[in-house]
C-alpha cells in the first residue's frame, strides 16, 4: 500500500461522514484543524477503515494518533 492512497481513501471516508466534499487532507491534518472533525466522526471513520482495510486498531493506538499522517503509520503496520 502507498501512502498516498491510503491519505486519499481517508479523505475520501472523512469527507463523507462530515459531509464536506471539499475536504482537502494532508498528514499533518488533525482533528484540531478540520472543522466538523469531532470524536463522532472520529468513530465513524475508524470504523470504516478497520471495515476498509480488514484490520483493528487498538485503544491505545487510537489514542496516540495527533494527525493523519499517524492514522496512515498505524494503517501500513498492520
Amino acid at each position: 500500500m502507498e501512502r498516498h492512497k491510503i491519505l486519499s481513501k481517508i479523505q475520501e471516508v472523512l469527507a463523507d461522514i462530515i459531509d464536506n466534499e471539499d475536504l482537502v487532507l494532508e498528514e499533518s491534518s488533525s482533528p484540531a484543524t478540520v472543522e466538523d472533525w469531532d470524536s463522532l466522526a472520529h468513530f465513524q471513520m475508524v470504523m470504516e477503515l478497520q471495515s476498509e482495510y480488514g484490520i483493528k486498531f487498538g485503544g491505545a493506538e487510537i489514542q496516540a494518533w495527533t494527525c493523519v499522517g499517524d492514522i496512515i503509520d498505524s494503517i501500513l503496520s498492520k
